[in-house]
């Protein structure tokens, strides 16, 4: 429990983290991250007021801009205004000032008595990406989410020395192994697989927008498991929400916005009085979607790029595409990283739809297993976060992680004491409380216990030292009936 310190009358502050464990799994090996100092307490938003009312608060737009907004015919009529009446505006254009901040550096917040930090993609993300339902609450696995993919976006580190083992042969390092900074990015994107409905896409396409609403001379890509799913990615996790951003993070628009092939950031060109052409300079930058087609984004210079569902891609090989795409975020062979990468998906069966395409991308993505440059072969990290984390939440967004354990493991047992091993499969991957959880296969009415079964190929899938390779051999070749032994080959087939 963190250290509770009464400050006043009516507020107990407990200690800010120094730190976040992620992948705390049986199968995964843990990764460190740490937080930033937080500022001195009278400078956190919630200073002051009770404890109990101290929680995460969206930020409104002064009244003054919103009439301003309603008045002007144009966002250059708004600029312009507030440009020539800066001492009128001045409390407004200093708020417009700090919502920049914030999106850049992150924002501290008491939340029910503890100092929280999250990253200025979760800031734009509560306060400015409004999805299907509204604006975001918040929610301490989005908090996590987006620590992780800011961590792995500015990741310099790597490990001082390689592990071997008896034969030579590099192996991956392990969880407190010494580290060093080799004063260059070493990722280039990480793959999540998240249970059903956690808004991970919303997520991914956020980062995508905050990224390129303020980068020039750039591209971003998005594919997903079919065309028309790309499509409709684009049009309602990217599109809609950037159709409600606020001006002041509003880049210039070429032409008309278009539901169909991208978003195109670009000069803006009018002719003005006696024919001259005033000509204002743009991103230059745009934001498109492509096919699944594992060549589609071969060649671009890409720096965000979003691949969605791909665990449950059966037109193509993600494994393959990925490796292509890589490329695109990434110069002489991933010494130089360039773009960032979200990988999403719940996972479909083992046997069809991607799944051990997906399975291949994460195990390539180990943190611990590098090259000798410092680089995992698919230039990602593997992210998992259990289901109970922000399946059901209290009034202040933290995690009742043991009653959604409950619920989540009740369903499972009901439908194995039922004998629906299909269903209790299914249920296992959309909510997996174990990075295991997501490669469960159904028994497929073969007759033998399923759970027995997935349990014992789960451990064979990521421990592989428990497996035996070989063949099978009879005593006597022509007796059909004689004795089948093993035979130990590191070289058999099975």
């Amino acid at each position: 429990m963190p250290k509770i310190k009464k400050r006043t009358a009516d507020s107990f502050y407990g200690d800010a983290d120094k730190f976040i464990i992620f992948n705390e799994d049986p199968d995964l090996e843990p990764i460190k991250v740490m937080l930033p100092e937080p500022p001195e307490l009278h400078l956190i938003d919630g200073f002051g007021i009770p404890s109990y009312a101290q929680k995460f608060k969206r930020v409104e737009m002064p009244q003054k801009l919103i009439e301003l907004q309603q008045n002007c015919k144009s966002v250059d009529e708004v600029w312009d205004v507030l440009d020539t009446q800066r001492i009128r505006y001045k409390d407004e254009i200093m708020w417009i000032k700090k919502q920049w901040y914030h999106r850049l550096y992150g924002y501290w917040f008491f939340n029910c008595g503890r100092p929280v930090y999250i990253t200025g993609w979760h800031y734009f993300y509560l306060n400015f990406f409004k999805i299907d339902v509204g604006y975001p609450k918040y929610r301490d696995r989005d908090r996590k989410f987006f620590i992780f993919a800011d961590f792995c976006y500015r990741d310099t580190m790597s490990f001082k020395e390689s592990r071997y083992d008896d034969k030579g042969k590099r192996i991956p390092n392990r969880y407190g192994d010494e580290m060093i900074d080799l004063g260059r990015r070493v990722c280039a994107g990480f793959v999540y697989a998240k249970h059903r409905r956690e808004g991970a896409t919303y997520k991914a396409e956020c980062i995508n927008l905050e990224i390129m609403t303020r980068t020039m001379n750039a591209n971003s890509g998005i594919q997903s498991k079919s065309d028309d799913d790309a499509e409709e990615v684009y049009r309602t996790k990217l599109l809609a929400p950037y159709l409600n951003l606020p001006f002041f993070f509003r880049p210039m628009q070429k032409g008309k916005i278009d539901t169909i092939g991208g978003l195109y950031f670009d000069a803006s060109i009018e002719r003005v009085a006696g024919g001259a052409l005033n000509i204002k300079q743009g991103l230059a930058s745009s934001m498109t979607y492509r096919s699944s087609d594992e060549q589609a984004y071969d060649g671009f210079k890409l720096y965000f790029y979003h691949e969605d569902e791909i665990g449950k891609s059966f037109k193509i090989d993600v494994h393959k595409r990925h490796n292509i795409v890589k490329e695109c975020l990434a110069e002489k062979n991933g010494y130089e990283m360039i773009g960032f990468g979200v990988a999403t998906s719940t996972v479909g069966e083992m046997s069809s739809g991607g799944c051990q395409a997906f399975f291949n991308l994460c195990m390539q993505s180990n943190y611990y297993d590098r090259t000798e440059v410092g680089i995992t072969p698919s230039y990602y990290y593997t992210l998992f976060i259990p289901a109970d984390e922000g399946f059901l939440v209290d009034d202040y967004g933290n995690s009742k992680k043991e009653e959604s354990y409950r619920f989540i493991t009740s369903n499972c047992e009901k439908l194995l004491n039922d004998g629906d091993s299909e269903g209790w499969a299914e249920e296992k991957r959309k909510y997996p409380l174990k990075f295991s959880d997501c490669f469960i296969q159904s028994g497929g009415g073969i007759g033998f216990d399923a759970y027995i079964i997935e349990t014992r190929i789960s451990e064979l899938r990521f421990t592989k030292d428990k497996a035996r390779a070989g063949y099978f051999v009879r005593d006597d070749d022509k007796n059909l009936s004689s004795r089948v032994r093993f035979v130990d080959d590191p070289n058999g087939r099975f």
